[in-house]
């Protein structure tokens, strides 16, 4: 980094995961504290190791972001639009930016806006979260949201795939309650592993409903349930290790992959789909990966997923929602089939 540009940062701090570092450099003690903060919530371990070999550095800086360069391709998010030649991203959150550098030479620059709702604690999550999964991406790993869960039988993995209130939670409680080891209940990071694809844990809390855990009795709840999530009132933060002593994994190799919907059915269906089938629901979690230069290591991890995993739909109906024993019984038998 040249020195003028260094000189810039009060805080240089190493994190890693899954193997690489990423360095957060910040010019200001709010920039540091909301660092600190958010990477609280997540399994990144942080580094004293001056040395270390970083893998892909992000900036918080100030000033303004620079103009979007003419001829660039605009596509919409969820909290924005980005804005990408195939190499280079700009993603646009209201007052805030994030820079993302081609593959050659990876870095993320951030720039936060000032107003009260580029502050708002919802809008500085999600600036900080594409900023990490755009991170990760240029080293290697793909974040993923989905749950993960280990059988205890068998010891294989089964990812449970969907967008927010497909059932994720839900699911994670009612298997990890019957002994099932978990890793998350909502992101994971995908990344080579030996000659298999592997799934690592990412955030640490569960986030739940009152429906979530309605029925599952769980041990020391009122102790476990933390703040309401900022992006979901209706939600709370819930610590695993709390009501599931022990139950923690850090990965786990994937055997089978749900994507669950809600079928608003008496009684649950289960249907399979082809590898094609599967490799499109992926694709459809993170389209953003097929504009980029970058995105046929997605492909190749995301096509061994495929290749190592069973791909089923799951119509959640009623029961399984009202029989906490179901869940457990259903996914034991398609990985043991």
């Amino acid at each position: 980094m040249p020195r003028v540009l260094q000189e810039q940062f009060s805080e240089v701090r190493l994190y890693s995961i899954a193997g690489r570092t990423l360095s957060l450099s910040t010019a200001e003690e709010w920039s540091t504290r909301l660092v600190e903060s958010f990477l609280g919530g997540f399994y990144y371990r942080k580094l004293d190791d001056a040395h270390a070999d970083i893998t892909c550095p992000i900036r918080i800086l100030r000033g303004h972001p620079p103009a979007i360069p003419t001829g660039f391709r605009s596509f919409e998010m969820e909290q924005g639009a980005f804005y990408t030649n195939g190499e280079e991203y700009h993603l646009v959150f209201d007052d805030s930016r994030v820079v993302v550098s081609g593959p050659a030479r990876p870095r993320v620059d951030i720039w936060i806006g000032d107003g009260p709702v580029a502050r708002h604690p919802v809008a500085l999550v999600n600036v900080m979260s594409a900023a990490l999964q755009f991170a990760l991406h240029r080293c290697g790993l793909s974040q993923l949201h989905a749950a993960g869960v280990v059988e205890p039988a068998s010891g294989a993995g089964l990812l449970i795939v969907g967008d927010s209130n497909s059932g994720k939670s839900s699911l994670t409680v009612r298997l990890a309650r019957a002994g099932w080891s978990y890793l998350s209940d909502d992101l994971l990071l995908l990344h080579e592993h030996e000659t298999n694809i592997a799934a690592r844990a990412l955030r640490r809390t569960f986030s739940v409903s009152a429906g979530s855990i309605a029925g599952c009795e769980l041990p020391r709840l009122e102790e476990a349930l933390g703040s309401p999530v900022n992006s979901d009132p209706e939600k709370r933060r819930l610590d695993p290790t709390v009501v599931f002593p022990g139950g923690f994994v850090e990965s786990c190799q994937p055997k089978v992959v749900i994507f669950p919907r809600i079928a608003h059915e008496e009684r649950t269906r289960i249907e399979g789909l082809t590898m094609s089938d599967a490799l499109l629901r992926f694709l459809k979690v993170s389209p953003w990966a097929s504009f980029d230069a970058d995105g046929s290591s997605y492909l190749r991890l995301i096509e061994r997923l495929v290749r190592q995993t069973r791909a089923y739909i799951v119509h959640a109906g009623r029961d399984l929602l009202d029989d906490v024993t179901l869940a457990p019984r259903l996914f034991a038998d398609l990985i043991n089939d």
